[in-house]
């Protein structure tokens, strides 16, 4: 999948649906122009116009602009791919991944607790 990235210049995810995409996670880890639908998920992963470009979602035309004008702004565009590169390594690293999880499992451990 790494080479699929550095090959790659924009990454489209046209999604319906989503929840939480980790292709969004990879795409900014390879420093990749991402366009996304704006739909749950993925609105709260990608900040229109700084980490990425947002367009409804089944509208065509404003999908085919978005990668047109990312294509097409290349100082825009790899501070973008910066942007989202940085997004992952301030958020997404395996400690604070880790910290996360512990903070869910403490919470379900007491809500049990309470109810026990």
């Amino acid at each position: 999948m790494l080479t699929a990235y550095v090959d790659s210049e924009v990454y489209v995810l046209p999604s319906r649906y989503e929840t939480f995409p980790m292709t969004i996670l990879e795409a900014y880890a390879c420093r990749k122009l991402v366009v996304a639908s704006r739909v749950d998920g993925l609105k709260d992963l990608v900040k229109n116009g700084e980490t990425g470009l947002l367009f409804e979602s089944g509208n065509v035309k404003q999908l085919a602009r978005s990668i047109f004008n990312l294509l097409n702004g290349n100082y825009i565009a790899k501070e973008m791919g910066l942007k989202g590169k940085n997004f992952v390594r301030e958020n997404f690293t395996i400690e604070k991944v880790v910290e996360r999880l512990e903070k869910v499992y403490e919470e379900v451990v007491e809500e049990k607790a309470f109810y026990e």
